[in-house]
């Protein structure tokens, strides 16, 4: 894999990291409303389409609200562990021409934008309610025999 991290693709140890990869469906989607004829009856007498293109710079947005959700999520139920690096992922030969980053000129700095805004809120470091009033401990220990 190779990872761009502050402007820069390197390559990952897979062996000492996790990765978890979330994928958005940019597609157009096309609806069409069927047109009634003045009486209201019988079949339509054609169709309006109404097209919806996908948004790169709201598609950055999404995944950097999703991102720090799962953020979240994993500093609340496994504190210990330790930060938690978003970034933008690629596999090498996944790519074609028409899909690589660099045709979506604006889409990693929409989404370092995204990320920069959402990571703190009124100087405060971001947490789940939940997480405000907890002592840090999930629960689970090395004891546990299961979660």
């Amino acid at each position: 894999f190779r990872l761009k991290q502050e402007g820069l693709w390197g390559d990952v140890d897979l062996i000492n990291t996790s990765i978890l990869e979330i994928y958005f469906p940019v597609d157009t989607l096309v609806i069409k409303r069927p047109i009634a004829d003045e009486y209201g009856a019988g079949e339509p007498i054609g169709y309006q389409a109404i097209v919806l293109d996908p948004s790169p710079e709201f598609t950055a947005q999404l995944l950097a609200l999703a991102v720090d959700h799962i953020d979240i999520l994993l500093e609340d139920w496994y504190p210990t562990l330790g930060e938690i690096d978003p970034g933008l992922p690629q596999k090498v030969d996944h790519w074609d021409n028409q899909q690589s980053p660099d045709n979506y000129p604006g889409l990693a700095e929409a989404l370092h934008q995204a990320e920069q805004d959402n990571q703190y809120v009124g100087g405060r470091v971001r947490k789940s309610q939940e997480s405000c009033t907890s002592d840090g401990d999930s629960g689970v220990g090395p004891e546990s025999t299961g979660s």
